[in-house]
């Protein structure tokens, strides 16, 4: 078992460039069917939170990350998402040519205390306290866009996460409602984006929680793997 702490780099498996660790970008709500099972109104447009850097740890592929049980929640969620690190510095993006920002491709877990994120949203609240917490959010490495199945311009990427050997999420990268290249192009004109941010691309139907002693592991072929235990 390997206790990471927030990485000083990226590893990025096909690239020798070392991206520091920049913004954590996450886009909620991202597919149809998870929009549905959680009860949440359809979006016209990306909506967006953020998690601390102190949020990011990193996997190898090989060991299994060790993740503390967070306090003040009784419903930890998992969120499994495919997460892209962009690779270099750009505002106004345009979608056409959004994917040549991509440095490189990962999955990764957005942990959330859900029983706090109920609260907050009763209240009107910002979500903070229910997702930007220390190791909320593991990644695996990444890799570039080569050999990676498109359709027309969009990713078409199958993803799944299971908990202790059984299948909990999957889908296809597909089903989002705002693509990759959607998304890049749209914060883009809210932030400059720069070279080792990455953004969560939102997930699948399929949440749930999990415990002390659970394994996960998040899957998108093709890419690094993340094996999880939950502390």
């Amino acid at each position: 078992m390997v206790k990471v702490k927030t990485p000083e780099k990226l590893f990025h498996i096909s690239s020798s460039v070392g991206y520091r660790p920049s913004r954590i970008f996450c886009v909620g709500a991202n597919y149809r069917k998870h929009v549905e099972e959680m009860g949440l109104p359809g979006r016209e447009s990306p909506f967006y939170f953020m998690k601390p850097r102190e949020a990011l740890i990193q996997g190898d592929g090989l060991s299994t990350l060790a993740v503390d049980y967070p306090p003040q929640t009784k419903e930890l969620d998992y969120e499994v998402e495919l997460v892209v690190l962009i690779g270099q510095a750009g505002s106004m993006v345009p979608e056409e040519n959004a994917l040549d920002w991509v440095g490189g491709l990962g999955v990764g877990i957005d942990f959330t205390r859900r029983d706090l994120q109920r609260k907050l949203r009763e209240k009107n609240q910002p979500w903070e306290l229910s997702k930007a917490f220390e190791q909320s959010a593991p990644v695996s490495s990444f890799v570039d866009l080569h050999n990676i199945n498109f359709e027309g311009s969009s990713l078409a990427l199958d993803i799944n996460l299971s908990v202790n050997g059984k299948i909990k999420q999957r889908a296809n990268t597909r089903d989002m409602i705002f693509s990759v290249s959607e998304i890049i192009a749209d914060l883009s004109l809210y932030f400059t984006l720069l070279p080792g941010d990455l953004l969560f691309t939102g997930t699948p139907e399929g949440v749930g929680p999990v415990f002390p002693g659970d394994i996960l592991e998040a899957n998108i072929p093709g890419l690094p793997s993340l094996r999880v235990s939950i502390e």
